[in-house]
């Protein structure tokens, strides 16, 4: 079975909002920020890139992994991160 990094990761996510703002209430819009933090499995990995999945799972019928919640996210948005694969193994 292939053997994947855990990790723990936050970053800048991109966000927007359908509802009308008047001018007034713009400068708080644009200030502000959306962080998250995550773990998951790196799935793919490149230089523009992390792919991660937030769930895993081994089928044994296919001899396939099966992933779940997986999130494509620009390295440029990431602000940390920390690898925690000794962390889980056993």
């Amino acid at each position: 079975m292939k053997k994947y990094k855990f990790i723990y990761i936050e970053w800048q996510d991109a966000f927007s909002n359908g509802t009308w703002f008047k001018e007034s209430e713009l400068k708080e819009w644009f200030d502000a920020e959306m962080f998250v933090k995550q773990t998951g499995w790196v799935i793919h990995e490149d230089k523009k890139r992390i792919v991660i999945a937030t769930r895993m799972s081994w089928d044994s019928y296919s001899e396939e992994w099966h992933y779940g919640l997986l999130q494509n996210i620009p390295k440029t948005w990431i602000k940390k991160r920390r690898n925690l694969t000794k962390a889980i193994e056993q």
